[in-house]
């Protein structure tokens, strides 16, 4: 948490089923932490997403089998600039392994034809309410300042 936490910028990376979860921790991040994005979306080009990217940013991959090639060659494009990587998968032979300074490895099996992701889910809120504590104060001020807006452009149901 502490590579995050101290991270001028964090760039997550998912494809395919992934990306419901990539998706999910850019919406817990935007509510809390500065310079969090999801990339490989949009109309923004990969390649000027990753332009600026070096040791002082941290990149986060969420990918499991079947494994998404595109997520796993940005992983070790964005490692090849000199960016840490925290992988987020299935098994230490994941190909994240390859390019993870740090690997998270979570159960996906399920007695159904899908893979589960509760555990990705919970690594997920995990990692990011860490990130949050270790940020203190700047992090509960960002969360109180997107409730007031949100609350302020009504998207929330009132009670």
């Amino acid at each position: 948490a502490h590579l995050l936490a101290s991270a001028r910028r964090v760039v997550l990376i998912g494809e395919m089923r992934a990306r419901a979860f990539v998706d999910y921790a850019t919406y817990l991040s935007d509510m809390s932490l500065d310079g969090w994005t999801a990339i490989g979306r949009g109309t923004v080009s990969l390649a000027a997403e990753t332009r600026d990217l070096g040791p002082k940013d941290a990149a986060i991959i969420v990918t499991t089998k079947p494994y998404s090639k595109r997520s796993n060659e940005t992983a070790q494009f964005v490692a090849n600039m000199g960016t840490p990587v925290v992988a987020l998968t299935d098994s230490p032979l994941s190909p994240a392994a390859k390019s993870a300074k740090h690997l998270l490895v979570a159960s996906v099996k399920s007695p159904q034809f899908f893979p589960s992701y509760v555990v990705i889910a919970l690594l997920i809120e995990t990692l990011i309410g860490m990130v949050v504590a270790e940020k203190g104060a700047d992090a509960q001020r960002r969360i109180a300042e997107t409730a007031r807006r949100s609350r302020d452009l009504n998207e929330y149901v009132r009670d």
